[in-house]
């Protein structure tokens, strides 16, 4: 649900990785890859080792679509490939996975440098776990770096920088695991667009949803209005029919759980939300801004300083469903 950029500086720094000075070392991608290409005997593998090869660039720093492209060009590939043919070319392209973990490692340029380039310490898939970029004399922590594009299947895209996204281990290993994704059914946080496309609101649970065979619940609208209890559901709200990003963001709640993790874990912050939302109503915001008028010199200046903008949820957690949230609730109060 968080959108990511890549600044100049990264984009340049993870091309220099490769095809600056370390182009001409023996012992890196470039000069390993080029041999291996070269002293390649077989033609089906040598023509998809040489075609990687001639990419190399547009792979390593290559946008999404030019990796989706990419993806797509490979399966055609590699779709007359004998299974023993198909094993040889992974081996090959082991080299890609060893420079990956070379990546993590390395002085000049690394996974570090990378995320803290990025300002993300929030998981831009769950928005609800902190990855910490951590680096001291005593030790060092860092995000897990997830392949939107699985490496085991397409390991030439290991060092992609489209392709590394920093997420947290239960999005990463726990729940994404081993499934195969796609641009056609998921999408990945440096894609633009999805955040405006999708938006979280609360849904006040109907009686007929509370009764059971024994038992009937009367509901305390009320109280749920006002957020004191949880009579009400975590909304994932998109347009289903929307066949291009509807289906990727379906794809993404189901992959990561997102419904069920909200609503099984958050609601409470969403009661606290809606309070919020009530106690800065249009007539404190109003005394508020009057009261302080050093500090904010209009309403707009106290109204963002208190809902979080978008650029901000890579550092905030929670801040989509926040200011979601935050933004239906005022609507309903004439905001």
């Amino acid at each position: 649900m968080i959108e990511l950029t890549f600044t100049q500086e990264i984009i340049n720094n993870h091309w220099n990785m490769v095809f600056g000075k370390n182009k001409s070392d023996n012992r890196r991608l470039f000069k390993k890859f080029k041999l291996i290409v070269d002293n390649e005997k077989q033609s089906v593998i040598k023509r998809i080792l040489k075609w990687i090869f001639d990419n190399l660039e547009y792979l390593v720093v290559g946008d999404l679509e030019t990796l989706n492209l990419a993806v797509t060009e490979y399966k055609k590939m590699t779709k007359q490939l004998t299974s023993i043919d198909n094993e040889k070319l992974i081996n090959k392209l082991d080299i890609f996975l060893k420079e990956y973990e070379y990546f993590k490692r390395a002085k000049e340029w690394n996974a570090y440098k990378f995320q803290k380039g990025l300002e993300v310490i929030i998981c831009p898939y769950c928005n609800s776990q902190f990855t910490f970029n951590y680096q001291s004399s005593k030790g060092r922590s860092r995000a897990t770096l997830d392949h939107f594009f699985d490496k085991d299947t397409y390991p030439f895209l290991a060092i992609s920088l489209y392709n590394l996204v920093p997420s947290c281990k239960v999005c990463n290993s726990d729940l994404e695991h081993t499934t195969t994704v796609s641009l056609d059914t998921h999408y990945s946080p440096f894609e633009q667009g999805i955040e405006e496309r999708l938006k979280i609101k609360r849904e006040i649970v109907k009686v007929s949803d509370l009764i059971s065979k024994s038992s009937a619940k009367c509901i305390d609208y009320v109280g749920t209005i006002l957020g004191v209890n949880e009579d009400f559901n975590i909304v994932f709200d998109y347009d289903e029919n929307e066949a291009y990003y509807g289906n990727k963001i379906k794809g993404n709640i189901d992959l990561f759980h997102l419904d069920k993790i909200y609503n099984k874990f958050h609601k409470d912050y969403v009661q606290d939300i809606i309070k919020k939302a009530i106690i800065y109503n249009e007539v404190y915001l109003n005394q508020l801004t009057s009261s302080n008028s050093l500090i904010f010199s209009e309403e707009k200046h106290l109204h963002d300083s208190l809902f979080n903008p978008v650029t901000d949820d890579k550092k905030k957690l929670l801040g989509k469903i926040t200011r979601d949230i935050i933004r239906n609730e005022l609507s309903k109060n004439g905001k």
